[in-house]
Formats: structure tokens, sequence, C-alpha cells
């Protein structure tokens, strides 16, 4: 038996992770040949004011599915109305697409870095973070968008899962 009393050496642990919204339920954009070039909400979830403290973090996570051809697919994410990443992808033979988009608070409610990953998780990124300003203390719409820049009837573009989750 061991001693019970005993100090477990252990790192402490200051934040655990609260998922805000995940789904593996599928949503899916079929093209219309009309309005495919405007940008369309395929999922949204709402990051209460407050939830995210001054140093929080929020990480979001999008899969999506495609038809395989040459024209060009969108996808983005929004908080209110600024826009974090946008990645396109072009390709016959390109079938998928992963992302995510790191959002944190700069010992802040109100200035944030995000930083981008377009072409996977945990992809190596060229970019440098990007500052941006938004009232954490207010309720915040992520949404997840899609668009083609062209008309493409005949198509569809799927989001397969999302998850959001901040610390």
């Amino acid at each position: 038996m061991g001693n019970i009393s005993a100090p477990l050496d252990l790192p402490p642990i200051t934040r655990c992770p609260i998922l805000l919204a995940s789904s593996g339920t599928t949503a899916i954009r079929n093209s219309d040949g009309v309005t495919d070039t405007n940008w369309i909400t395929i999922a949204s979830a709402t990051l209460p004011g407050y939830a995210l403290r001054s140093n929080g973090i929020l990480r979001l996570l999008a899969a999506f599915t495609f038809t395989g051809s040459t024209s060009t697919k969108q996808f983005r994410t929004q908080f209110g109305a600024t826009t974090t990443i946008t990645t396109n992808v072009t390709g016959a033979t390109t079938l998928s697409r992963n992302f995510s988009t790191i959002l944190f608070n700069l010992n802040s409610y109100t200035s944030q870095k995000y930083i981008n990953s377009a072409d996977g998780y945990g992809v190596v990124n060229t970019s440098a973070p990007v500052t941006i300003s938004l009232d954490t203390t207010q309720p915040i719409t992520i949404g997840i968008q899609t668009q083609w820049t062209a008309n493409s009837p005949g198509e569809f573009i799927q989001l397969e899962s999302y998850h959001i989750e901040i610390y």
C-alpha cells in the first residue's frame, strides 16, 4: 500500500475546456446556380458574454466534404461581423477540407489575436497571428459560412462536423 497522505506530483489544473457547441450531424448546402456566390451560414453558435475570460482561448474545428470539380469553394468563420478565416479549395480530385481557428483574448475582453490553420489541424502556418477587437463581454454569434466564387449548378458543400470549445 502506498502512502495516501503524500502529495501527488501533478501539474495544477487551471482551466478545463468548456464545450460551447459541437455537432456531427451534417449540414448541406446545395448549389442553386443563382445565389452560389452569396455567403451562407451553414452552422452557428453563440459565445455568451464574459464566457471567454480576459486571457481565454476559443478553438473552432470544422470538417467539410464537397463536389470534386474545378469550381472554387470558399469557407470562413465569423465572430459577429468580423471574418477571421477564409480558405479556398479548387480541384477536380479535392473532396474534403479541415480547418481550425484559434482566438485568444489578450489580457482584455476587447482585444484578441487569432491563428488560422486553413490547411488542416496542426499544420504549420506561414502567416502571423492577426489582432482584432471584439467585445467579449457581450454575446457574439460565431458563424461557419460557405460560398462558391461562381454559380456552380449541381454541386454541394457539406459540413461534416464542427467543434467549438473555450478555455
